[in-house]
Order: structure tokens, then C-alpha cells, then sequence
């Protein structure tokens, strides 16, 4: 039977669990971008992709992609790349907008260290402990024990491969027990990101 709730009714829910707003994943190849919006928890919920030449050379396209990225924290393989295409994406759209970006874009490496410094913190026996610190996305995927992605193309195993890093690392930072979310870095950006979608 369906009940029909007055103006006045109040609804009890149990708590939700913490969770954070989304990031974005971008990954950058020969003739191909690729967006890849990734949950609070770390999963994929959406891609989209897009020939270069036409993303840069398509004012409407240019927009649409920055739509997909404004209000969200932002990532890459090589996330010292990502500045750099958001200023030819923010030209191809037209737009005079500055670093817009300035804050929303981290690091997964930075993220992992600040796990392993949270993990310090927390004098507990961990299922696996990490006696090094990779210095690359290479090397921090080679020590997750992950496999790289297969896909027809480059740019999307690498954008999938860093979604996966991405869920292994929240699934590492909630076991540390913090109440936050997600890594200190990490979460920064999302909530730089959100504040600017208000």
C-alpha cells in the first residue's frame, strides 16, 4: 500500500554514511580526451570522449566539458598535465575565466602518502603494510597489486586505471577510520570544487 504524506510529516531516516561529491578523472592521448566522473566512493559513474581536434576546436564542445569538470575535484595519471589542458579547454570554449581551476585539481600520490601518514598515526596492525613510497603513478599502481586496464585505446586505460587506483585509495583511507571522507588533499579539492558550484 503507498501513503500519501502530508505537508506537516515528518520523515525518519537511519543516518548515511559520510560521503564526499565526486571527482573527475582526465586522461590525455594522441587525438583522444577522455572525462571519467568517479563517486564518493571511488567507483566510475559516467565518461565521456571526444576526438581532440574536435573537443579544441568546438567552442559548444569545449563548454560541455568544462560543465563536466568545474564542480568536481579533479585527477589525472599525470595530474601536473591537467592545468595545462584546462587552459586550452577554457580558450577553445571562448572563455576568460582565469585558473578557475585553482584548487581543485590532486594529486593520487599525494593521497597515498597522506594515507600512510594517517596509518602512522593509528597504532594498529593493518592487513598489509607498504615499506616504500612510490614516487610514480606507475610505481603506486605497481604496489597496489592492481592491474592496468585493458581497452581498445590508451586514453581510456588510463583512464580507467586511474579510477581504480582511486577506489583501491578510498577503500585504504577508510580502514585509517578517519572521519573524513577521503585523504586530506583530496577531499580540499572536492570541497574547493563544491564551493564553487554554489
Amino acid at each position: 500500500m503507498t501513503e500519501v504524506l502530508g505537508d506537516n510529516a515528518v520523515v525518519v531516516a537511519e543516518p548515511v554514511a559520510l560521503t564526499a561529491p565526486g571527482s573527475a578523472v582526465v586522461a590525455l592521448g594522441p587525438g583522444r580526451t577522455e572525462i571519467w566522473h568517479v563517486g564518493p566512493d571511488g567507483a566510475p559513474t559516467g565518461a565521456w570522449a571526444c576526438s581532440s581536434a574536435d573537443l579544441l576546436g568546438d567552442p559548444a564542445l569545449a563548454r560541455r566539458a568544462l560543465v563536466l569538470l568545474e564542480n568536481r575535484a579533479i585527477t589525472a595519471r599525470d595530474p601536473q598535465d591537467v592545468p595545462a589542458f584546462l587552459t586550452l579547454l577554457t580558450t577553445a570554449a571562448g572563455l576568460d575565466l582565469g585558473p578557475w581551476w585553482a584548487g581543485q585539481v590532486f594529486s593520487p600520490l599525494d593521497s597515498f602518502r597522506e594515507t600512510l601518514a594517517r596509518r602512522h598515526e593509528v597504532a594498529k596492525r593493518w592487513i598489509r603494510d607498504f615499506d616504500q613510497v612510490p614516487t610514480t603513478f606507475e610505481g603506486l599502481r605497481q604496489l597496489s597489486g592492481l592491474h592496468p586496464a585493458t581497452s581498445p585505446n590508451a586514453v581510456r586505460g588510463a583512464a580507467l586505471t586511474v579510477t581504480r587506483l582511486l577506489r583501491w585509495q578510498v577503500g585504504l583511507w577508510l580502514e585509517t577510520g578517519d572521519r573524513a571522507p577521503l585523504p586530506p588533499s583530496w577531499l580540499a579539492a572536492v570541497l574547493t570544487a563544491e564551493a564553487r558550484g554554489r
